[in-house]
């Protein structure tokens, strides 16, 4: 085995790449006072920009600006070659974005709408092509990071300093991902920055009583590899918007929206030369704190006390063992979740206020086995072997405090590949079946099958996608007081991907993709009293669309950027009165880019994101429907090399013109906004 070679538990590489290595192996207003000190830095005259070194590898231009390498290879094989939709967000783009978690570095993907409730503490999840937020896969590093009984997740919990790529697949497929993948996937693409040694520090502060700071570090010691981060952040949350008040135009400013949260990580491998084994430890841990304010309503302000504490840590032990044909893996997982909700002033809990707290316990073991009895085909197949329980104060008495669930699931996946020379596939079909058997829910079986296809010596591919999907309902749906229904079935879907890609260029892609989701047995909750809500299963929901997005850079790589578009309908077809009615907050249109300018060691970044009108309620009355807004923000960037150590300063401008806007009803959205950051890192030297 090449030292430093890695395999990830992922399937979403393509595996042509494996197979040609195998081959090869196997032959041989807060942050304000620091605007000055920014400005000068930049009119400083220092000479020692870093330079731009241009070389050549196969044949493929490479552009190095230390310590980001880009590969115009790397990017176009990943976006344009797979069958399904796919957006590769790198650690540079991460980074000139100005993005501070991992809402904000998914935000410019076609067919992909954060649902934000407020400013930096406020909850963020994920709509994938119209598709509710518990019907997106979470994964790390390729593997399940959420369980299938869990609903939505709070894309703020992860700071974007702790990626270095995302991937995020759009196009249902439960065969590959699981359970809840009915709009696609995010995998989250931690550590293996850098083989040689690098640390890195970084401080931020910014309006609104945003302030953050965190330290990482990667390596190499003999066969030992590493990778460890910490990073705080802290918000007041004390932004003030316009609001109407009885007539009156009021300026108001957000209570109870201060937001904390610690991330730490740490990740090991041991790689023994010429031993075709691999061992991987991977620990991951976030603790938030925060406010809960409920909605901006006349007449009253709600849940003014409400805190949320948030305790969430992942684990991940991995054995990967190569042979002349085969590749074997063995994972364990384990995660522990504990929420804590108190609102002292919510008098439906008694006397004393509302204090609920849950505790989730979820635990995987996967077996994964890679065979190549060719150069043009791959078998897949993967077991595993999943238990989770939630404990909870809040939960019906049919359950008493604690429910379970265990799963135990397969999966076979063939691809097989025409190659038309040594260089590229002509033609390739990918067909997988899943099996999950469930301890409270009917048995899912979920099949899959894609192509893609070369038509032309022209760098022009073809793909279709199309499957049968599932998600489960959760704990939350089976089982909250006064709300689950421990008959629940699981929610059923079909979803068809159809598409193509084009290669413009060295590191440009332009893809577009039509795509149909029709989910059936919807979740839904329906009135059973004045005061109280059940959910059914009686819910349709029909999705369809069209996707065009351009990634790549020109003048060698002195101008980069992405531009996507998003023209969808995802409409009720439950057969009731609000039959081929808007869903609520499903936006038609979704249109946004990122464009950065690099020259003389600076980085110009502007970036925009516009959302079309959301109804609030299933009617569509006009009265529900909020406006569209458009989002525009602007950052600046300067890095300087000085030996070892690079040095960088960033102004970011967000929502430069002072937009007043909220993506949902009654939480509105902070306005214009000023963060500054500087970082050092020191990269050793050969």
């Amino acid at each position: 085995m090449i030292k430093g070679r890695r395999y990830r538990l992922s399937s979403l590489a393509p595996e042509r790449g494996k197979l040609t290595q195998r081959r090869k192996e196997r032959k041989t207003q807060r942050g304000a006072w620091l605007l000055p000190v920014f400005f000068l830095w930049f009119i400083l005259p220092l000479e020692n920009y870093a330079q731009v070194d241009t070389t050549e590898i196969d044949s493929l231009e490479v552009y190095v600006t230390p310590p980001v390498v880009i590969t115009a290879s790397r990017l176009v094989s990943r976006v344009a070659e797979g069958t399904h939709p796919t957006t590769l967000i790198t650690r540079e783009r991460i980074e000139e974005s100005g993005a501070r978690d991992l809402s904000e570095a998914v935000a410019f993907s076609p067919g992909l709408f954060v649902k934000r409730y407020g400013g930096l503490g406020g909850l963020r999840t994920v709509s994938l092509r119209g598709t509710a937020s518990e019907g997106t896969a979470l994964l790390i590093d390729g593997v399940r990071y959420r369980s299938n009984a869990e609903g939505g997740f709070d894309l703020g919990n992860f700071p974007a300093e702790a990626l270095n790529e995302v991937e995020v697949i759009r196009g249902g497929d439960a065969a590959l991902f699981g359970a809840n993948s009915l709009g696609g996937a995010i995998n989250l693409i931690t550590g293996d920055r850098s083989e040689k040694l690098q640390l890195r520090g970084s401080l931020a502060a910014g309006s609104f009583g945003e302030r953050s700071g965190g330290l990482s570090g990667t390596g190499v010691v003999g066969q030992h590899s590493w990778d460890a981060s910490l990073y705080l952040t802290r918000s007041d949350g004390d932004y003030s918007f316009l609001f109407n008040e009885f007539g009156e135009t009021q300026t108001i400013s957000r209570e109870n929206a201060d937001f904390a949260n610690l991330f730490a990580r740490f990740g090991w491998a041991f790689q023994p030369d010429e031993s075709g084994c691999e061992l991987r430890l991977t620990v991951q841990s976030y603790d938030t704190d925060r406010g809960v304010p409920g909605a901006v309503v006349q007449g009253s302000r709600e849940r003014l006390e409400a805190r949320l504490d948030d305790r969430d840590v992942f684990g991940l032990v991995r054995v990967d063992r190569s042979f002349d044909e085969v590749h074997l893996s063995l994972a364990a997982t384990g995660r522990v979740n504990q929420l804590r909700y108190k609102d002292p002033s919510d008098r439906t809990g008694g006397i004393a206020g509302v204090d609920n707290r849950y505790d989730l316990l979820n635990g995987n073991l996967i077996g994964r086995g890679l065979w190549f009895p060719d150069d043009k085909s791959l078998v897949e197949s993967r077991i595993e072997i999943e238990n989770i329980r939630i404990k909870g104060d809040n939960l019906d008495p049919s359950v008493g405090d604690q429910a379970y669930r265990t799963r135990v699931g397969g999966l076979l996946r063939v691809t097989r590949s025409i190659v038309e020379n040594s260089d590229t596939d002509r033609l390739k079909v990918e067909g997988g079946i899943r099996f999950d058997a469930f301890s409270d829910l009917d048995l899912q079986v979920a099949p899959t099958l894609g192509l893609v296809w070369r038509p032309f010596r022209e760098p022009i591919r073809l793909r279709a996608q199309g499957g049968l999907n599932y998600r489960a309902p959760s704990f939350n749906e089976q089982y909250y007081l006064n709300f689950g229904n421990a008959d629940l079935q699981t929610e059923q879907s079909h979803s068809i991907n159809l598409g193509g890609t084009w290669e413009a260029g060295k590191g440009i892609v332009i893809e577009s993709s039509l795509f149909l989701i029709d989910t059936r047995d919807r979740i839904v909750a329906i009135p059973r009293s004045p005061v109280s809500w059940s959910a059914q299963n009686i819910g349709r929901v029909l999705s369809r669309g069209v996707e065009f997005g351009l990634i790549g850079s020109f003048f060698k790589n002195v101008l980069s950027g992405s531009l996507s578009y998003t023209l969808m309908q995802t409409e009720d077809r439950s057969g009731g009165i609000t039959d081929e009615h808007l869903i609520p907050y499903s936006p038609q249109e979704l249109f946004n880019g990122i464009i950065t300018f690099r020259q003389w060691g600076v980085g110009l970044t502007g970036s925009w994101e516009y959302v079309s009108h959301r109804h609030t309620l299933s009617f569509n009355t006009p009265e529900s429907a909020l406006p569209h807004y458009v989002v525009v923000n602007l950052g600046l960037a300067k890095k300087v090399q000085l030996g070892r150590f690079e040095t960088t300063c960033r102004l970011d401008l967000s929502n430069l013109f002072d937009e007043p806007y909220q993506v949902v009803r009654n939480y509105p959205m902070p306005g214009r906004s000023l963060r500054v950051e500087f970082s050092i890192a020191m990269n050793k030297v050969d």
